[in-house]
């Protein structure tokens, strides 16, 4: 466990992978379903999410700069 991003409730679309053994077997980008803020756990959780990966905005930005 660790810190949630602020701002993680107003996530409005998410990429989920399928992994098997370290290897990526499918990926879609979902929507939120509508939900925010306290709703997104369980609605990820009904998806048979187990692990978030959360990076800001800002994070990809200096990422795609290099």
């Amino acid at each position: 466990t660790g810190n949630i991003f602020q701002h993680f409730g107003k996530t409005q679309y998410f990429k989920i992978y399928e992994i098997e053994d370290g290897k990526i077997l499918s990926s879609e980008v979902i929507d939120n379903g509508g939900n925010g803020h306290h709703a997104l756990p369980p609605f990820l959780k009904s998806l048979g999410v187990e692990t978030l990966i959360l990076a800001s905005d800002i994070e990809y930005s200096k990422k795609e700069d290099k």
